[in-house]
């Protein structure tokens, strides 16, 4: 990271204390600000907070900062989700690691990432991605026998870093 940034960032910090999971203004340029949670929400649920010369930061960014002592590519919420700031609830990742805790889409027809229905056959097939390829894991005949080998791919593949699994309920028997 560029020393400016360090700087401004350390600048920023120095006015602001942590309190369970959110930065309140300590020493702020407008005094009736003391006191308060800094930034402000955006649409998606991170907390930012605008830095002059540099841009937004999110607030998760920052705590990591203040408690480690360096940024590092990405910050992951470990429970995916933004409004949690907690430092407990913060680690370091790089791309990947960030992209295999989200959750599982919306348009995802079977509830579960990496589990497909094949039509023709009734069967269901599992695969994960790997150092940016997906890896075809297997066919299984049961929904129940695919997600459990999900998991396990989840596990030998994504480590810590998996999301942990996800409540499917019915969703796989409403689309069939």
């Amino acid at each position: 990271m560029a020393p400016e940034k360090m700087s401004a960032y350390m600048g920023v910090l120095a006015r602001m204390v942590y309190q369970d999971g959110n930065l309140l203004w300590a020493n702020a340029w407008k005094k009736q600000l003391n006191g308060t949670v800094a930034g402000r929400e955006d649409s998606d649920g991170y907390r930012r907070i605008h830095i002059p010369s540099i841009g937004m930061i999110g607030v998760h960014r920052l705590i990591f900062l203040l408690h480690h002592g360096f940024l590092p590519e990405f910050v992951d919420h470990i429970d995916g989700n933004p409004r949690n700031n907690r430092i407990e609830n913060l680690r370091a990742a790089t791309r990947h690691e960030n992209a295999w805790n989200v959750k599982t889409p919306r348009t995802n027809t079977s509830g579960r990432k990496g589990v497909y229905h094949l039509k023709p056959s009734g069967k269901w097939q599992v695969s994960i991605r790997v150092n940016c390829k997906l890896k075809y894991i297997g066919v299984f005949n049961t929904f129940e026998e695919a997600c459990i080998a999900r998991d396990q791919a989840e596990q030998e593949f994504h480590g810590e870093y998996r999301r942990s699994s996800e409540s499917v309920g019915d969703k796989n028997e409403q689309r069939i």
